[in-house]
């Protein structure tokens, strides 16, 4: 059976981005370490993102341990928004141990930050290491 692509269809591509990347080895350079805590590093990736036509990016987060460190993923993406302008913002938001009020005002500010492009990646706690 041969099937093809109907282009009435929309395709969209995002890339999620994680601290030095989600490979093993991403943090073995102290320079790369370091560089996740600048925060022209998210703006050049996702500018990045934006130029090469991704639709939008995520920030992943968790509230376990890291072993470099990291950003809280909304204030990333918020910092990341007004340099930016037509790509879509995802942070990751766990929402297991996280008061709604204070989920919907990190979105809102995004949302308004990016001029309606913010979005939300829900997620629970998927370990006993972050209860």
């Amino acid at each position: 059976m041969h099937t093809t692509l109907n282009s009435a269809v929309p395709f969209h591509v995002g890339i999620a981005l994680k601290g030095t990347g989600f490979h093993p080895a991403s943090g073995a350079d102290p320079a790369q370490r370091n560089a996740v805590f600048n925060p022209e590093y998210w703006a050049q990736l996702t500018q990045t993102a934006e130029t090469a036509g991704a639709h939008f990016v995520s920030f992943e987060d968790s509230l376990a341990h890291h072993q470099h460190g990291h950003f809280d993923a909304s204030l990333v993406a918020s910092w990341v928004a007004p340099q930016t302008a037509r790509i879509g913002l995802l942070p990751t938001l766990t929402v297991t141990h996280t008061e709604p009020f204070h989920v919907s005002k990190n979105v809102a500010t995004l949302d308004h930050i990016g001029k309606g492009r913010a979005g939300w990646q829900v997620q629970i706690t998927p370990t006993t290491k972050e209860s």
